[in-house]
């Protein structure tokens, strides 16, 4: 008689789901399946977006790209999948994988899924360097990357881990914050750009590097409250920027129902992965620009992260 551990079973009938479902299986690498499928579950956290960023990861129909490396005895083998969310699936991708004993992996995923700029992974090698070219700014999509790896031991048929791939995405991209304070009553802030900023961006393995400039700016209609204790933020959570060294030609252009003020950014470097906020006092008749101050863009801090576990 065969016999079947729970654990076993329980994965058998969610294979069996998923085969049944979204996934079809394939047997290219030419190496027989395991029992487990790779999974892929995402969660967001923060209660608010950053601009277009994937806080609602799960309501863009085009999901992200995830790629795989692996080795298994003396062959090399690679795959990759556009994942997905669906309502009653969760999260899914065609052409379900599936863990093989002995096989070590190395795994990198993106979001968003490209469209509008380029993205080359070299999924042949262990590091899975990537390029990112031709990334406008003025879309401000925000860029996510993540990296795991996992290894299946000989004679197992998933990670001790677990079936699931753990990814936290990392911002690869700036954010600027504009936050403001009035000595004077009834000030609307009716725009806020900023000017002379990098345009066309290309990443390798996150390093920068960028062709010509331009201007952004959001609709704030935000009315400051005269002699507030906190700074308000009038940009809804920052504008995303190339990292890019900032050399004093670059401004930022309050436009209020009482006069536009315009200020000289000063010099500075923003890097990935950081958020600077920029705060300034409106005064009779003229604005204080102050120096940003500088934070990890996480979670916590710009609400626009996202946890792949």
């Amino acid at each position: 008689m065969i016999k079947f551990s729970v654990r076993k079973v329980s994965w058998l009938l969610l294979a069996v789901a998923v085969a049944i479902g979204m996934w079809s299986c394939n047997k290219d690498d030419g190496h027989m399946e395991g029992v487990y499928p790779i999974i892929f579950n995402c969660k967001t956290l923060g209660s608010k977006a950053v601009v277009n960023s994937a806080d609602a990861l799960q309501n863009d129909v085009n999901g992200f790209m995830a790629y795989a490396y692996y080795e298994i005895n003396s062959n090399s083998l690679s795959f990759d999948k556009n994942v997905t969310y669906d309502a009653s699936l969760g999260w899914k991708y065609d052409g379900v994988q599936y863990w093989l004993p002995g096989a070590n992996y190395w795994f990198k995923a993106f979001y968003p899924k490209p469209e509008g700029y380029v993205l080359t992974v070299d999924n042949a090698v262990r590091k899975q360097s990537y390029t990112i070219s031709n990334y406008d700014i003025t879309t401000q999509k925000d860029l996510l990357v993540a990296s795991a790896e996992a290894s299946v031991a000989t004679g197992e048929d998933a990670p001790i881990t677990g079936s699931v791939v753990k990814f936290t995405f990392d911002h690869i991209l700036a954010c600027v914050s504009i936050k403001l304070k009035s000595e004077l009553t009834g000030v609307t802030v009716n725009n806020v750009s900023l000017s002379s900023i990098a345009k066309i961006g290309t990443c390798n393995d996150g390093v920068w590097s960028y062709n010509g400039t331009t201007d952004i700016n959001k609709n704030s209609e935000i009315t400051l409250e005269v002699n507030a204790q906190d700074f308000a933020d009038v940009t809804a959570g920052g504008f995303l920027v190339i990292p890019n060294r900032v050399d004093g030609s670059q401004e930022v252009k309050i436009e209020t129902s009482y006069k536009t003020y315009t200020a000289t950014i000063p010099e500075i470097t923003w890097l990935s992965g950081k958020k600077y906020t920029y705060t300034m006092v409106i005064k009779q008749d003229n604005i204080i620009f102050n120096e940003p101050t500088v934070v990890e863009w996480d979670e916590e801090n710009a609400t626009g992260s996202v946890i792949i576990k």
